[in-house]
């Protein structure tokens, strides 16, 4: 899954993970961060316009979801 933003791209790569690293990638520079790791089963990934605020997803059960919030990441 993946959610471009101004100041890059965020992604999680498609390797299974138990807990799942979230990246920005600077299209510009190159440079691939890691910025933390998500709940296991997370999917949908959403970035706010000042980069601040990321939501997602995690399956919490058969047929359900939770909504995540990540703030002050950075």
């Amino acid at each position: 899954m993946f959610e471009p933003a101004a100041g890059g791209i965020y992604y999680v790569p498609c390797e299974p993970f138990q807990n799942p690293p979230l990246h920005r990638l600077d299209p510009v520079t190159g440079m691939d961060k890691v910025l933390g790791t998500l709940e296991p089963n997370a999917f949908l990934l959403a970035v706010s316009p000042d980069e601040s605020v990321i939501l997602y997803a995690t399956l919490a059960f058969q047929g359900g979801a939770d909504l995540m919030l990540i703030e002050n990441f950075r």
